[in-house]
């Protein structure tokens, strides 16, 4: 399947680097994520902005599960 964007996440315990690239590898945008119920909410809501299918993006992050892996997939998102 080709993905319309790639997310890649820097995990941290306080907060996490999000970065988001087009499919031809070019980055769109970074920002940081408050790790937390408000900060995984706007990542979710930037993220559907940015693509027009949450199946659409396939993201990459170095945790197997936690609150951030859990949310990302409950949207639809492929992690």
């Amino acid at each position: 399947m080709q993905f319309q964007h790639y997310v890649g996440i820097d995990w941290g315990t306080q907060k996490h680097r999000v970065c988001l690239m087009s499919d031809d590898g070019k980055v769109v945008e970074e920002r940081w994520i408050e790790h937390g119920g408000e900060g995984l909410a706007e990542l979710v809501v930037w993220l559907r902005k940015t693509a027009s299918s949450p199946a659409e993006v396939a993201v990459a992050i170095e945790v197997p599960r936690d609150a951030i892996v859990e949310t990302l997939m409950e949207s639809g998102f492929r992690v």
